[in-house]
């Protein structure tokens, strides 16, 4: 371990001086963007498959131009580069930079860009199969779009991805909407054949609010059925504890800290947050006499209680009519979901002020969701709609998108049409 701390000082130390002396040396790997004119050959009509990614499963890239840091070792102008994810947010003091770039401003009203910096999305299966380009760091979709090109499935042809900047709320996003439309349409006339969405986690949040805009005729006409693997529709409680303490996951070379000064502007965080009374039955919060619960006028409380700062109560309001507008949506529905997992669900307050150690309170899920709130969408979203549940045991919350029996599972739905 003290071996590995060296080397990890060392390359902050390399990286601090390239940066400063030069400002041109780039601490993260450039993307190239490699066009192609390759002629794809439909030699088996396939039933599309479009795959959404969850929160932080998009690969992000940035443009600095007069970008005005905190720090003397960051970069002020910068040709797009990968961003999220790249080694660089793991990297101790060089991840001050990244944290900075890709934090949004917030104007009493609406997130911004902080000035200086430019943003865009990684399109395409590319943007979703794994994050970092360099080492192949965190393998998202990877397996599940290699068992598909295995039988056949070829990009822009019958399989498409539809990555999106995951740090907004549904509200920001209107246009990536209206080419998920586009592109849904597009890929269902192809061969005539209806679409099969997988998603996962916070993807599935964000479909299920995409189709709940659109009619029944268009569903009925383009949607064959919605995979929804770990669907974090009633929000998880992992997006409440970033907004409240931080929240590093796992990640044991960055702060809790630093990772909630992301969520403090990240409207996508606090439209993870648990959001439904009927589902969140028990207080999310408790200390010495109080109970906070999964209502608005609560969280404002617990907000205030713990000092946060008044833009973390405007994005609260800000985001929670989007959730509001989360309901069954009206397609056939397939749920693949982990259990048998610790899985908080609750905050213990240990002294009066609210400014000293806590405790989690555990249930069974897949370590990110509650296993209750995936049987409820089970129990209750049947009305106009075909929904069937199947659960892996011991299956966690991010490995249940590259796990073989899932994969395996999601296979065999689709071949079912």
């Amino acid at each position: 371990m003290l071996f590995i701390n060296k080397i990890i000082l060392f390359l902050t130390l390399v990286l601090l001086i390239s940066n400063h002396s030069t400002n041109k040396v780039t601490a993260t790997r450039q993307i190239k963007q490699i066009k192609t004119n390759k002629i794809i050959t439909d030699t088996q009509p396939k039933a599309p498959v479009l795959l959404i990614p969850g929160f932080g499963g998009s690969k992000i890239e940035a443009k600095l131009t007069d970008f005005k840091s905190k720090h003397w070792y960051c970069h002020s102008n910068k040709d797009w580069f990968l961003l999220w994810v790249s080694l660089d947010m793991f990297i101790p003091v060089v991840a001050d930079c990244s944290i900075e770039y890709i934090s949004l401003d917030w104007d009493g009203k609406n997130p911004q860009s902080q000035e200086g910096t430019e943003f865009r999305v990684v399109s395409g299966v590319d943007g979703v199969v794994y994050l970092d380009p360099t080492i192949h760091f965190e393998n998202y979709y990877l397996n599940l779009v290699n068992k598909l090109k295995k039988e056949g499935y070829q990009e822009n042809l019958d399989l498409f991805a539809a990555p999106y900047d995951f740090r907004l709320s549904p509200k920001n996003l209107t246009l990536y909407f209206n080419q998920l439309i586009n592109l849904v349409e597009y890929s269902s006339k192809i061969d005539n054949k209806k679409v099969n969405f997988v998603c996962h986690s916070m993807g599935c949040k964000m479909t299920t609010f995409f189709l709940t805009q659109q009619t029944q005729e268009w569903k009925d006409t383009y949607v064959e059925q919605l995979i929804a693997i770990a669907p974090a529709i009633g929000g998880a409680f992992e997006g409440l504890r970033s907004v409240l303490f931080g929240n590093n996951f796992g990640d044991g070379l960055m702060s809790n800290k630093a990772f909630q000064g992301l969520a403090l502007t990240w409207p996508g965080i606090y439209f993870n947050i648990p959001y439904d009374q009927k589902l969140w039955t028990a207080p999310i919060a408790v200390s010495n006499n109080k109970n906070y619960y999964s209502t608005n006028q609560d969280y404002h409380q617990l907000f205030t209680d713990l000092g946060l700062p008044e833009k973390s109560h405007q994005i609260l309001d800000y985001v929670w009519d989007d959730n509001q507008n989360i309901k069954n949506p009206n397609v056939k529905l397939q749920i693949l979901y982990g259990y048998g997992s610790k899985t908080h669900y609750q905050v213990v307050f240990k002294d009066k002020k609210l400014s000293g150690s806590v405790e989690y309170v555990d249930t069974s899920g897949d370590g990110v969701l509650l296993e209750e709130l995936v049987l409820n969408y089970c129990k209750e979203w049947t009305d106009n709609t075909s929904v069937s549940c199947k659960g892996f045991k011991g299956v966690t919350h991010q490995d249940l998108v590259s796990n073989k029996d899932v994969i395996s599972s999601i296979m065999n739905l689709i071949k079912e049409q």
